[in-house]
Formats: structure tokens, C-alpha cells, sequence
């Protein structure tokens, strides 16, 4: 009997996990589906232990195991240690400053200390490293994982809110260096950047766009290149590059020169807040790195697995954010369809056809998630992205070099070129924004969602069926998928 596909032990053990954890939440611990799961996986784990000739999946049941095992004690030390006073003394450090409130770590509730963060929603104005203090409500914030935004607090560890203007601040602690940068940084572009160049340059440097105004957010929505404000693959795949050929022209080379180029982006992680997309990208350019440089065999598709498995051992909440869901499967469908498509278009230039290869396959990747969550879907994101791509290493390579050298050389006044850099980029912004159609509205719901995804799975080259079937299966499950979005 012909195999349905390869086993790959990394991807089908992520895949394993990514389902135990997922199913999980989504069904809110069932108690009687956590204890047919676990009963299940342990069934599973001792019939390949004891069978040799199946003993190579004996991790598919191992990692069911330890998905289980992660997200349950990982939702029990949360659910143990929230707090919800009426009214309480409430105290804690600014660590993150947003349009609409504060964020503060270091948290004492009552004069006890609580787990996770706060976010404080306020008018009054506070800086990164204040000490503010109140005696207001807490509200424990509830977990949801079909909530995006609850998702993205649990990400950062916020686990419970209040609402006051009431709030004072009693001192100042130190700061720490990354923070000192981001505020030098941030100090830097208000000084010689227009406010637009400025968020952008901040956004794509930090992959922070909480201070954005939200007329250019919306302007950048309607292109398809939010993207370039997640610090992802080709962020760190610039960095790497710069950093891998410095160390050569320093005659650096071997493994001190991927233990340099490591560091360096540990430390760009550290100081841009360890992003599911940023620690994905790390992670897989590391293997890379490595696997060439000792001639190990790199399989584009187990190093993306390989990072999904260890962002989950750390953060399980995660694989319900919109960061980590984007940049795994935008890989995912740059990785599956990317070469598919541009070989395709064999009467373009080769770079051309790369260029709207590498577009499209992302954005048949990433389309039901991006209904999914944002409720519409950019129809200029293709022109957008063949302008800008082929330009954005030079303008976040330039934009990088420049900040460096300017937090250096104060003096040097390089920021100034920055606002030339991304004249591109808000040309294509406004002429996105001045088209009367310029969005494509439709609400996935999660069983077309999920529909859509297998049959992105079905056409993929992974899976051994004939062409005449794949073609069918795919097209009953688009269809199905459609008529999920409409009833």
C-alpha cells in the first residue's frame, strides 16, 4: 500500500503536541476529554514501545503527552494564583507604555505579590519605569483562545486589568539597557523624524506598534504590509546575513562566528520582547547556520516544527496569537507553494516571478487567518508587496544602521535620511487608502478556518495521492469551507 506521506519525526511530534495543547483550550479542560486523551496517548506510547517495528512513532503519543501535561499545569499555576478584589491597594512598574493605559510588572495586589502582569487602562500619562500605586477594583482577566485580543495579553503574561485615572506615581526604579535603548531610540526618531517616519521606523525596528497612530495602521492594513512591523524571518535573516559577513571580513569563522551571530540575536530577541514570529525566525536561521556550517541535512519544514515546539514548551498560550499563526503559516506556505507557484511563471524574469511567488503562496497561507481575525483581506497586497519587498532589506538594513550609529555618535544626524527611505512605503500607503475598494470583507468562522487548512494540507506536495484526487479533495474543501462562512 502506497504511503499517505513521509513521517518526519520533529514535524508529525509538533503536530502531535500543537493538537493536545489546542484541543485542550479549546474545549476548556473537559475533564472527561483530558482523561480519553491521556488514556489514549499512554495506550499508544506502550504498544510502540513494545512493537519495534513502530517504535519510530512512539513520539507522536510521547508529545500528545506532553502537550497535555504543559498546558494543563501551565493553565493551573495562572487559574491558582489570579486575585479579584473589589477594592484593593494596587502597585507595580511601568514597563510598557500604550495609547490607551499602562502595562506594569512587579505587581503587589493588597501588599502581596501577584503573578503575571497588569494592564492598566488610564488617561494620565506615566513612563517606562515609574512606580505607580492606587486602591482600586482588579479584575481577573478570563482566558479565551477564540479571543485574539485576550490571546495577545496572555502572550506578555498580562493576566489581570484595572480602569482608574486615579493613579500616582510614588517613584522612579531603574532602568534596565534594553529599555534605555528603546527610549533613546524612540527619543531619537520624535527628534528628527516626522511622526509618521518615525512610528514606522520604530515599528520596524522593535516590531512594537502599540504607539502608531491608527490612521497609518489602518493606511498599512489596506496594502497587505503590516508584516514589515513583525520582526520575523526577514528581519533576521538581514541581521544574520550582516553579521555572519562582518565576522568573515574580521577573518571570524566556524562555529565562533554562529556563536557571534547567536548572540546577537539572543540580544535583539531580548531587547524586542521575544515575539513568537522573532523567536520562530531565530531559531530556524540557528539550525541553519549550524546545519551548513557541519553539513547536517536542513529540512526546511522540521526546523519550522522544531521552533513551534520550543516557543509551546515555554509559552503554550501562544498558538492562538495572530503573531504566532501568521509567521508559522506564512512559512508554511512559502516553504509548501512558494517554488510551485513561480515555476508556474516561467514567461516572467526569474526575480519577478520569485517575488510574486514568494507573495502569493504566503498570502494563500495566511488568507483564512486573516478573515479569521481581522474580518477583511487587502486586495492591493500583491503591487504592494512587488514595490516594497525588493526595497525593504535595504530600507530596515539602512533604518538599523542609521539608529545604531545615531545611539553611538549622537552627532552624526543620520535619522534625517530615514524619512527619504520610507517615501516608498507611504506612497503605496496612500495610494491603497485613495481607492474606493480597496479591502475584500468576509467573516471565517473556526469550522471554515479549519476546513480551508486541510485543504491547504491536501494540495501541498506532502501528501502522496493522485493528482486528479488532491485536485477534488481540495476543491470540496474550499467549497466547504465557503458554505461554512455563510451558514
Amino acid at each position: 500500500m502506497k504511503k499517505l506521506c513521509n513521517y518526519r519525526v520533529i514535524v508529525f511530534s509538533f503536530i502531535a503536541m500543537l493538537f493536545s495543547m489546542a484541543s485542550i483550550l479549546l474545549l476548556n479542560f473537559n475533564r472527561i476529554y483530558l482523561i480519553v486523551l491521556f488514556t489514549l496517548s499512554i495506550t499508544l506510547f506502550l504498544l510502540f514501545l513494545f512493537n519495534t517495528k513502530k517504535l519510530k512513532y512512539i513520539f507522536i503519543p510521547l508529545f500528545l503527552i506532553i502537550g497535555l501535561t504543559i498546558v494543563t499545569f501551565y493553565d493551573y499555576t495562572i487559574e491558582s494564583s489570579k486575585v479579584d478584589y473589589y477594592k484593593a491597594s494596587i502597585q507595580g512598574r511601568v514597563f510598557e507604555v500604550r495609547t490607551n493605559g499602562v502595562v506594569i510588572e512587579d505587581v503587589t495586589v493588597a501588599n502581596k505579590k501577584i503573578n503575571g502582569n497588569m494592564i492598566i487602562f488610564t488617561n494620565d500619562n506615566f513612563n517606562i519605569g515609574d512606580i505607580i500605586y492606587s486602591y482600586e477594583q482588579v479584575n481577573k482577566i478570563e482566558y479565551d483562545c477564540t479571543d485574539s485580543y485576550i490571546n495577545s495579553l496572555y502572550d506578555k503574561n498580562i493576566f489581570h486589568s484595572c480602569t482608574s485615572d486615579k493613579f500616582v506615581k510614588i517613584s522612579t526604579s531603574k532602568l534596565s539597557v534594553s529599555e534605555k535603548i528603546k527610549i533613546n531610540t524612540r527619543y531619537l526618531y520624535n527628534k528628527y523624524l516626522k511622526k509618521e517616519s518615525g512610528d514606522i521606523a520604530y515599528g520596524m525596528v522593535f516590531g512594537d506598534t502599540s504607539m502608531m497612530d491608527t490612521e497609518l495602521r489602518y493606511g498599512l492594513s489596506k496594502t497587505g504590509l503590516n508584516h514589515i512591523f513583525a520582526v520575523s524571518g526577514l528581519h533576521i535573516g538581514i541581521l544574520a546575513s550582516f553579521i555572519f559577513w562582518i565576522n568573515k571580513k574580521l577573518k571570524i569563522k566556524g562555529a565562533f562566528n554562529i556563536i557571534l551571530t547567536m548572540v546577537a540575536l539572543i540580544l535583539y530577541n531580548v531587547l524586542c520582547g521575544y515575539s513568537p514570529s522573532m523567536v520562530r525566525a531565530t531559531i530556524m536561521m540557528l539550525i541553519l547556520l549550524f546545519g551548513n556550517e557541519y553539513g547536517f541535512k536542513n529540512d526546511a519544514l522540521s526546523r519550522l516544527a522544531l521552533s513551534g515546539i520550543i516557543i509551546l514548551l515555554y509559552k503554550p498560550y501562544s498558538m492562538f496569537t495572530i503573531s504566532f499563526q501568521l509567521s508559522f503559516f506564512a512559512v508554511f506556505g512559502l516553504i509548501t507553494f512558494g517554488k510551485i507557484i513561480t515555476n508556474k511563471l516561467t514567461k516572467l524574469p526569474h526575480k519577478l516571478a520569485s517575488l510574486i511567488g514568494a507573495s502569493l503562496s504566503v498570502n494563500f497561507a495566511i488568507l483564512p487567518f486573516i478573515f479569521y481575525h481581522f474580518k477583511a483581506f487587502p486586495i492591493w497586497f500583491l503591487p504592494a508587496n512587488c514595490i516594497i519587498l525588493p526595497l525593504l532589506p535595504v530600507i530596515y538594513a539602512l533604518t538599523l544602521c542609521f539608529t545604531i550609529l545615531e545611539l553611538i555618535f549622537p552627532m552624526v544626524n543620520l535619522l534625517a535620511l530615514i524619512d527619504y527611505l520610507f517615501i516608498p512605503i507611504k506612497l503605496v500607503t496612500i495610494l491603497c487608502s485613495e481607492v474606493n475598494i480597496s479591502m475584500v470583507n468576509m467573516v471565517f468562522s473556526g469550522l471554515a478556518l479549519t476546513t480551508y487548512l486541510l485543504a491547504e494540507v491536501t494540495i501541498s506536495p506532502y501528501i502522496f495521492i493522485k493528482k486528479q484526487y488532491k485536485i477534488s479533495i481540495f476543491t470540496f474543501l474550499i467549497i466547504l469551507s465557503l458554505v461554512f462562512i455563510f451558514i
